[in-house]
């Protein structure tokens, strides 16, 4: 089990079912329900940050890396609330 509590680089990806290797170091990755910031960008500012849980995030056993399936937080951010100003433009922290 992948120790969640040291900060971490996230790198972005898009895939289905379950990524390879780590992208940094090739070691095996270990998907985690976690809390994460989310923030939408609109041009070149800030629309919306907010916090979103999860299982799209793959925590890597062996460095500080998590990666993140962007389809898995797309799919989420399509389910959004009246008013809320959020684009396909994301980060996840």
């Amino acid at each position: 089990m992948p120790n969640t509590k040291i900060p971490r680089q996230a790198l972005h990806q898009s895939f289905k079912g379950r990524p390879v290797a780590c992208p940094r170091c090739g070691a095996e990755l270990i998907q985690e329900y976690q809390t994460y910031t989310v923030a939408t960008q609109q041009g070149k500012k800030i629309a919306v940050s907010f916090i979103v849980s999860g299982d799209f995030g793959w925590f890597c056993n062996s460095c500080p890396t998590v990666v993140i399936n962007r389809e898995e937080v797309g799919k989420m951010l399509s389910s959004q609330k009246s008013g809320w100003n959020i684009s396909s433009e994301f980060l996840v922290q």
